[in-house]
């Protein structure tokens, strides 16, 4: 890729997040976008889309999987006893050939382990009530101004998250990551959860929530989600007394460039063979981008949602229904 474009793809990868109305612009984008997928009725460039048996098919730009394939539900997966979806023929044929694999995860695949989502429906930040509060309480004004207030809001989103444990998507990417030759898996998840089950090339793009750093001296440690779901009030640093903040990106602040240079080494310089996103929106550039940008150079993209999305006009292959039960089948067909 020409230097020229790599830079102007970093430049927009660089804000993680948006002014209330730079929301707004989005979502109104994605609703266009749905609107378009929903009112055409042609194929585009022979992309397949299907559903797992129960779910009603998303309305896109795209095409059912003829056979049938991909509608039923079997037994069997990377996991005994979990269920999977039979995957469309030709995505299985093409999964075969599959050497490396990058993978990108949002909300949607903690949300099987009783996490909320933050967008889409029932998500927190689309909360008519509670979103833009919880938006404020988690920018990076707010720390600096009421430190506390940004820490209870950490507290409830942890006290939702006390007991979740990984599903059968996290341990899918576990079995991708031992089968292929080269994997790296990029999420939007703070909840350490990949880690938990195992994953071990992750960059979590948006932080690690049970880290802390110190204002004052820079000192690191990690409060597990247990004690941070009772905290009233900002924690302090054992070593200096300044506040700690916690290991995220918060709104209104940038991405780490280390991670930044991470997600373009991985997914620029060489794309994967398979570009596998699941359980997200897609609504910022860094997310969709490399999606584009493996699509543009010929390697499989395949997304897993239970709604449509911005990007179901763009993949190979979208697949409607949970992260949990698509994923297991994913990773069994890889060589």
């Amino acid at each position: 890729m020409c230097r020229g474009r790599a830079s102007k793809l970093i430049l927009r990868m660089r804000t993680a997040a948006t002014s209330a109305g730079g929301r707004s612009s989005l979502r109104a984008a994605a609703k266009r976008s749905s609107a378009s997928a929903s009112s055409s009725t042609g194929c585009a460039g022979g992309r397949v889309r299907t559903a797992c048996k129960g779910m009603r098919p998303a309305l896109c730009r795209c095409r059912r999987a003829r056979s049938g394939r991909g509608s039923g539900v079997r037994s069997g997966s990377v996991d005994a006893g979990e269920p999977v979806c039979e995957l469309p023929a030709r995505l299985a044929e093409r999964l075969r050939a599959v050497r490396s694999v990058g993978a990108i995860t949002g909300a949607g695949v903690s949300a099987e382990s009783g996490i909320r989502t933050y967008r889409g429906q029932g998500g927190i930040y689309d909360d008519p009530e509670d979103g833009e509060r919880t938006v404020e309480a988690l920018s990076g004004p707010t720390l600096l101004g009421d430190p506390d207030r940004t820490w209870r809001a950490v507290a409830a989103l942890s006290g939702m998250a006390v007991h979740a444990r990984p599903n059968p998507a996290h341990r899918a990417l576990v079995e991708m990551e031992r089968r292929a030759a080269r994997f790296v898996l990029l999420t939007q998840n703070v909840d350490g959860l990949h880690q938990m089950a195992g994953s071990c090339n992750v960059i979590d793009i948006h932080g690690d929530v049970a880290v802390t750093e110190c204002r004052g001296c820079g000192a690191r440690g990690r409060i597990e989600r247990e004690e941070r779901a009772h905290l009233r009030a900002a924690p302090l640093c054992a070593a200096c007394g300044s506040v700690l903040r916690p290991g995220v990106v918060l709104f209104g602040e940038m991405l780490p460039e280390d991670k930044v240079a991470r997600l373009r080494a991985a997914f620029y310089e060489d794309p994967p063979d398979l570009v596998l996103v699941a359980g997200t929106t897609a609504l910022f550039p860094y997310i969709a981008g490399p999606v584009q940008e493996a699509r543009r150079r010929g390697r499989l993209t395949v997304e897993v949602n239970p709604e449509e999305t911005v990007l179901c006009g763009t993949v190979d292959f979208s697949l409607r229904g949970p992260a949990g039960v698509w994923l297991p089948a994913i990773a069994k067909a890889l060589p």
